[in-house]
């Protein structure tokens, strides 16, 4: 019954629609034959006879009364009357044109008196959108038309206009039209009463201010009444009021328009985009940009637009308004974001209006819209927006709509891009940058710790970032589960295009086996990686060939799902993770690990394990892993377990299996002995990651560290993620980045105290390492990776809830050391003191914890009374303290009140105490003493040490009794010391000082002497002179005499000395390293200069070249270029090349090298030689970079010269040269 009435309902309103068309074309007929009669001269009763009617006939035919004319009755008299009557349309340049309407409605013309169920802010919307559309089709700017929807708004008679038309067609007149909309029945624009009332204001006497304008702007005022389907009669006599009123008011020859139902209806005929909605056709098949938008929740999501999403959006607008461009097509790979980047691009408001939206270009060819655009005799104004059009589908639509006057095309699809039309154009759809997806992924999330790691799994796809952003916020152990409204991945496999069943099931099962992999070998030479997977493939489809795997394949490159070139990889991550599930949830029960893995070409092998990290989620795949850590599993080949493979593969099984893998680790690497451990290298890190991974699950932890803690007591790397730092970075409890388990601090303290009371000493150091790390204020930094594991959600670490929390694990470890120390020899109570002191330094230096620095200061003060405990680092707490707070209150109950009490303590009463305390221990912060808000120089530390001195050089007893002590210290202020010794002492002091050099004891250093003998340098030059002499002399104190040289100061008879042991091989180079000579400054003749660098050049060791290079810049070149340098010797020094030239000695090179050739020009082609032949590489990075800019240099200067080096060097050196002229070519440059 219910399908009758609608079969009714809709011829009802057929017949309306067709009533209403043959009335609206014999009203324009009759207004053209009005037109014809007014032009002809003569009397009524002449052009009566010429159109072959009565003159009552006539008078009815300019009167307008259609109801008196049929419409083959008009045509007849347009004939006679000379005129032609063609319903065709001519096609012109798109869009600027618009044609006359066609004589019959369209299947989505509206009826007229759907209009009237609109309320005013329905009309005026409407009607809005039909001035935008008409703007379109007449090539006007969006800017021309100008309507507000604010219908309550006092519009002084007016609610829209357009300006600039340069046509009088449809609803536009020449110029600018000025419009008024009524709604409503109530309203007739026939009766002179309600004009009067519409256009006047209360006074009945004054027009509108906006009709006015419009008016006396020579405007068209236009009257738009949606309430009323006007008979003839009534628009003539509503164009007569108006024309009449307009008069009284002195406009003697007014524009004047009104448009009815029937008029708004068929030009809204025109624009599908429109009628869609008002005619309830706006379905699943075709939408309007508004259905569009509201049926489509891909499309209401918000959007992330980079640079190049806003360039191609720009892009799209001004092709849509170019003539010559009527098809644009939009390709990029699948979940790029495509349609929602087109539907930004159409949904402005010059463009929105006349858009029709596709969902599929197979239905569209079937769809009433297709076949009405078809229809020859049709008009239409419509931008087609064509999604998922695939080839067959873009091609057979565009050749059916090509060259269609009104119609601009836009098709989405995958691409490639194969195809080309000079009326179409086509732009790649842009990935989105890690950026965007990120922010894309933090409108769900509303935290950025995790969005790094997700963003990787988008690879660019904001499609599949909605939905990992939704699970992970919704459905965290499911992080893939496609939504129900939106078959996600079966989108990327087969498309919106329905294929048959076994078609797609076969490319399933390609992808399937392809994503057992992490990337596969397709092209030559690595083809025979898709072969074994075709294999593989076929065994499960036996109908499967190398030609039509090959064909699926390229089906997936041509779609960007497979991308690469030779080697192949699945795109986005999420996609090929989500194929690998698929794969063992259908295909993975009983599957023979070990047979497969026997078949697996070698490349590939890594590639198949390493996607074992997403086992954890998926039955099939668990029950392999456990059959594969299994006692009777392929680790049970103790080859296979000890192989790099085997033990990456155990990292890979971390994550899909920790407890298993730890159980085989407990029953193999456990088991190794220090010398095993100690002797591996390959594989170690894989399973220091492994153990990370394993330590973060709380119930593993202590047994993975269990594991962990031999390994890095056998430590062998240097870098500082290796095993020892994974462990010491587990036992960190500070504020900050969390550490790396879920293990609370209770659970791991127990394991650092069995380490500290161990009887075994490395063991027990390696405890108290760990407690320095539990103790440090701040967290350690840490490379991120063990919280995202296979595809579950990030994993949470352990964080306190309070800081009081923090503080008391700090506090039980203070306790717990403070305690057990005092059973401990004095190695390990110093290791100890380390402890304390170091943290120390953050709780009350740094944080000034109040709850714990009490605490934390009686523990150093009974480190300061305990003489076997290194006072240098304690004392340096103590000065640094200090002088960061040097204002603070002197209150002996504060915490920097008692720092200076222990001070006193450190410093002591006695000669030496005061100078361990003043010289050796002090540092470079007394230097500075901090008043008024602002650090100033202190003279009290200079001041300190002139009065050690005198208290030394008073009494040569005392002297001589600390003397020993004092040659073989070190300390910041010790040559200071010597050298205000060295101004007081007489030479007993000296005899007695060289008697301690010249006995050769080891421990002797030059600290104290260097300055000494500054010191006396400044009383007694000569002896000074003669001192030097003799310490240089003897074997023993040579070492001794050079530094004191080359700390404060030399002369050429001392120089002249080294010169002779470095001809006489008693002095190697190094001997001149410590050394600066300044030509104007320093009193060193050129000569001798020169027999220094010629000496040290018959040492061709990389360390002479590096010092020759250093002394020679200095000499010669430091400021200003020398206006004399020996050429030849300078030339020598720059020719000597080697592969470890470190950076700063071919900084010396190059500076060198710019002044040689800018004073020697003509060597340029030498130097170039030289160059070419001595030095292995001339990149551009680094420190041959120093190389590649002379010889740059050189060849932009003289390069016919520079290619007969280079070339005779190519031949002559063909090798090496070959690889030295390749680095040097390998990056842009100005040659």
């Amino acid at each position: 019954m219910g399908k009758k009435t609608t079969v009714k309902k809709r011829r009802a309103a057929g017949t309306r629609r067709e009533s209403s068309s043959d009335t609206r074309e014999r009203a324009s007929l009759i207004t053209t034959l009005q037109e014809y009669v007014q032009r002809r001269t003569g009397t009524q009763a002449e052009k009566a006879e010429v159109l072959g009617i009565t003159q009552p006939r006539l008078n009815d035919l300019l009167k307008g009364r259609v109801e008196k004319f049929s419409l083959d009755a008009l045509v007849s008299l347009a004939q006679k009357a000379g005129l032609r009557v063609n319903v065709n349309v001519q096609p012109v340049q798109i869009p600027s044109i618009n044609p006359n309407l066609a004589t019959l409605p369209s299947t989505f013309a509206p009826h007229p008196s759907v209009l009237g169920q609109l309320d005013s802010e329905q009309g005026i919307r409407l009607f809005l959108s039909l001035l935008r559309c008409e703007a379109i089709a007449n090539g006007l700017s969006p800017k021309d038309v100008v309507l507000s929807l604010n219908s309550n708004a006092p519009d002084g008679g007016i609610d829209a206009k357009v300006d600039n038309s340069s046509t009088s067609d449809s609803l536009l007149a020449r110029g600018s039209t000025y419009y008024q909309i009524k709604t409503g029945s109530g309203f007739k624009p026939w009766q002179l009463g309600d004009l009067r009332k519409e256009l006047f204001d209360k006074s009945k006497k004054h027009l509108g201010n906006a009709i006015k304008t419009c008016l006396n702007r020579n405007g068209t005022y236009a009257l738009v009444t949606f309430g009323h389907d006007l008979l003839p009669h009534q628009h003539d006599e509503a164009i007569a009021h108006l024309t009449k009123l307009f008069q009284a008011c002195g406009y003697t020859q007014p524009k004047v328009a009104v448009y009815g139902q029937g008029q708004i209806a068929g030009e809204l005929d025109k624009y599908p985009s429109l009628c869609l909605d008002l005619i309830g056709l706006d379905d699943g098949s075709f939408r309007s940009i508004e259905g569009w938008k509201k049926n489509d929740a891909q499309m209401r999501v918000a959007l992330q637009l980079g640079s190049e999403q806003e360039e191609l959006i720009k892009e799209i607008r001004a092709a849509l308004h170019e003539n010559v461009v009527q098809h644009i097509r939009v390709i990029g790979e699948p979940g790029i974001g495509k349609t929602r980047l087109v539907l930004e691009a159409v949904s402005i408001d010059g463009i929105a209006p006349s858009v029709v939206y596709v969902p599929r270009g197979e239905e569209f060819q079937k769809s009433k819209l297709f076949k009405e655009l078809l229809k020859p005799d049709r008009y239409y104004s419509v931008i087609l927006v064509i999604d998922d059009c695939d080839d067959d589908d873009r091609t057979s639509i565009w050749s059916a709509l090509k060259g269609r006057s009104g119609i601009k095309l836009i098709t989405i699809d995958h691409g490639p891009d194969e195809t080309y039309d000079s009326a179409m154009r086509t732009y790649h759809c842009p990935r989105l940058t890690d950026e965007q997806i990120k922010k894309i992924l933090f409108g769900y999330l509303q935290q950025n710790a995790d969005l790094h790691n997700w963003a990787a799994w988008c690879s660019g796809s904001p499609r599949v970032a909605h939905l990992v952003g939704e699970n992970l916020r919704s459905n965290p152990d499911h992080v893939l589960k496609s939504p129900a409204d939106v078959p996600i991945w079966d989108r990327f496999i087969i498309g919106h295009k329905a294929i048959n069943s076994r078609a797609a099931e076969q490319h399933r099962t390609v992808l399937r086996h392809i994503a057992l992999f992490h990337r596969f070998g397709f092209e030559s030479p690595v083809s025979e990686e898709g072969e074994f997977i075709c294999s593989l493939v076929k065994e499960v489809d036996p109908t499967m060939t190398w030609r039509r795997f090959q064909e699926i394949v390229q089906h997936y490159r041509d779609k960007r799902i497979l991308q690469g070139s030779h080697t192949l990889f699945i795109v986005p991550k999420a996609l090929h993770v989500y194929l690998w599930v698929d794969f063992w949830k259908n295909c993975g029960h009983g599957f023979p690990f070990q047979t497969f893995m026997d078949r697996i070409p070698p490349a590939m092998k890594r590639w198949f394990l390493q996607l074992f990290i997403y086992a954890h989620g998926v039955s099939p795949a668990q029950t392999v892993v456990k059959d594969i850590l299994s006692t009777t599993g392929p680790f049970s080949d103790h080859d296979f377990l000890v192989s790099e493979t085997g033990l990456r593969f155990l990292n890979y099984l971390s994550e899909a299996d920790p407890a298993g893998t730890l159980a085989l680790l407990e029953r193999t690497i456990k088991t190794w002995s220090h010398e095993q451990l100690y002797a591996w290298h390959a594989g170690r890190q894989d399973i220091v990651w492994a153990l990370e991974k394993i330590a973060v699950w709380d119930d593993l932890f202590a047994r993975a560290v269990d594991v962990l803690i031999p390994i890095a007591l056998a430590e062998n790397a240097e870098y500082s993620n290796n095993s020892k730092g994974l462990l010491l970075s587990l036992f960190n409890v500070g504020l900050g980045w969390p550490t790396a388990t879920q293990a609370a601090p209770s659970k791991r303290l127990p394991i650092l105290k069995d380490l500290v009371m161990s009887n075994d000493a490395g063991r027990r150091a390696l405890g108290l390492e760990m407690c320095q790390h539990w103790l440090k204020t701040e967290s350690d930094s840490r490379i991120v990776g063990a919280e995202y594991q296979g595809s579950r959600p990030s994993i949470e670490f352990w964080r306190s809830k309070t800081y009081g929390e923090v503080f008391d694990y700090w506090r039980q470890v203070l306790r717990f050391l403070r305690i057990e120390m005092k059973g401990f020899n004095a190695a390990d109570r110093n290791r100890v003191a380390e402890v304390f002191i170091t943290a120390a330094q953050d709780i009350v230096h740094f944080m000034r914890i109040e709850e714990l620095a009490g605490e934390v200061m009686d523990i150093l003060f009974e480190l300061a009374e305990d003489r076997e405990i290194d006072r240098r680092p304690l004392t340096q707490f103590v000065i640094r303290a200090l002088w960061r707070n040097s204002d603070a209150s002197d209150n002996t109950n504060s915490i920097f009140g008692r720092i200076r009490q222990l001070d006193k303590v450190l410093t002591g009463t006695s000669l030496w105490e005061r100078t361990e305390r003043y010289v050796l221990y002090g540092t470079w912060e007394e230097d500075d003493v901090f008043q008024k808000g602002e650090y100033k120089e202190s003279n009290l530390p200079a001041k300190r040490v002139r009065d050690l001195a005198q208290e030394y050089i008073r009494d040569f007893t005392v002297f001589s009794e600390h003397l020993p002590k004092l040659v073989r210290a070190s300390g910041h202020r010790l040559p200071e010391l010597g050298m205000e010794c060295g101004k007081l002492a007489e030479p007993q002091f000296e005899e007695e000082l060289l008697k301690h050099m010249e006995s050769g004891h080891a421990d002797n250093n030059a600290s104290f002497v260097s300055g000494y003998f500054s010191g006396l340098r400044t009383r007694d030059g000569r002896r000074w002179e003669m001192l030097l002499h003799r310490l240089l002399h003897k074997q023993a104190t040579r070492e001794i005499a050079i530094t004191c040289m080359g700390s404060f100061g030399f002369t050429e008879s001392l120089l002249h000395e080294m010169l002779i042991l470095l001809k006489e091989g008693e002095l190697d180079s190094t001997a001149f390293a410590g050394f600066v000579f300044k030509q104007a400054k320093d009193k060193i003749s050129e000569h001798l200069f020169r027999e220094i660098i010629a000496a040290l050049l018959q040492h061709p060791d990389q360390t002479s070249v590096n010092i020759s290079r250093r002394l020679m810049y200095d000499y010669y070149f430091a400021k200003e270029i020398s206006e004399d340098f020996p050429e030849e010797l300078v030339f020598e020094v720059l020719t000597m090349l080697s592969e470890t030239d470190d950076l700063m000695s071919m900084h010396y090179w190059h500076e060198i090298a710019k002044g040689f050739i800018k004073k020697y020009p003509t060597r340029s082609m030498d130097f170039l030689n030289e160059i070419f032949r001595n030095a292995r590489r001339i990149s551009r990075y680094g420190a041959t970079g120093y190389l590649a800019e002379i010889a740059d240099e050189i060849v932009i200067k003289h390069p016919l010269e520079s290619w007969e080096i280079i070339s005779e060097n190519l031949i002559l050196k063909p090798e090496h040269c070959h690889t030295v002229v390749y680095y040097w070519l390998a990056a842009d440059s100005n040659t």
